[in-house]
């Protein structure tokens, strides 16, 4: 992500050697990612049994202009247990993961795991990353109550973004738990850009929760890594006097 800003105050010479740097290093922070072998994966357990279901990386719709893979989905059963009723996901190598998803529960709670492919990119030094997050349960069963309770992260949350999998380091989590007798919503994000503090080469996106049976649950998410921005700043500085000075 490269940044705009006003020459007017600038040197002509060195105004066009800031722009040139600036260039040059948007070029080279253009992180091309890889993707794990399993693109999208569900896992689904209750008393009725055990269910999963996938889509392999090598079957989805991949972009090399932009370094973009995307895969969307819809009326998958998984047994007795579960039907997912939509999802999708994009990942973008610079680096970014989407991740939405509806899930009906079936006549038992239901717990429900969803995890996107793992991306890996070049190491990044104490990058910023932003995340959020967003849950719907609606009470579409018999039941006068639906319930969610979540199962990610380290203190238990429906949503979990992760870094450096495996082992894997919670970046961030949101929406603990939901209860209502018809449909509620709850989300969380991280109010901007976060310093991660830490040299990150790899992230996650996953959802996990117990569902009540028969009820259904929904959510998106966002999950963004971009370079720190001080380091960023100084390269481009750097790149641009550099040039200025070959120019005189």
């Amino acid at each position: 992500m490269c940044l705009k800003g006003n020459r007017a105050s600038l040197p002509r010479t060195l105004a066009v050697a800031l722009a040139a740097g600036l260039l040059a290093f948007c070029s080279a922070t253009a992180f091309a990612g890889e993707v794990s072998t399993t693109f999208f994966a569900i896992e689904v357990e209750s008393a009725l049994g055990s269910e999963s279901w996938s889509i392999a990386s090598a079957d989805v719709d991949f972009d090399p202009l932009t370094d973009t893979w995307s895969w969307a989905g819809a009326d998958i059963p998984l047994g007795d247990v579960a039907t997912l009723n939509q999802a999708n996901l994009i990942i973008v190598g610079d680096p970014q993961i989407a991740l939405g998803f509806a899930v009906t529960a079936g006549a038992a709670d239901t717990t429900v795991t969803i995890l996107s492919a793992v991306l890996s990119f070049d190491p990044l030094v104490n990058p910023d990353g932003a995340a959020s997050a967003g849950v719907t349960l609606t009470e579409t069963g018999g039941d006068p109550t639906a319930s969610l309770v979540g199962l990610a992260g380290d203190a238990g949350s429906a949503y979990a973004a992760w870094y450096n999998v495996p082992p894997g380091t919670v970046f961030a989590e949101f929406v603990p738990g939901l209860t209502t007798d018809t449909t509620i919503s709850d989300d969380g994000n991280t109010g901007g850009w976060v310093s991660m503090g830490d040299t990150v080469v790899s992230m996650q996106a996953e959802y996990s929760f117990t569902l009540s049976a028969e009820d259904q649950a929904s959510g998106t998410s966002n999950f963004l890594i971009v370079p720190e921005p001080a380091g960023l700043a100084l390269a481009v500085l750097a790149g641009g006097l550099m040039l200025a000075r070959r120019r005189r």
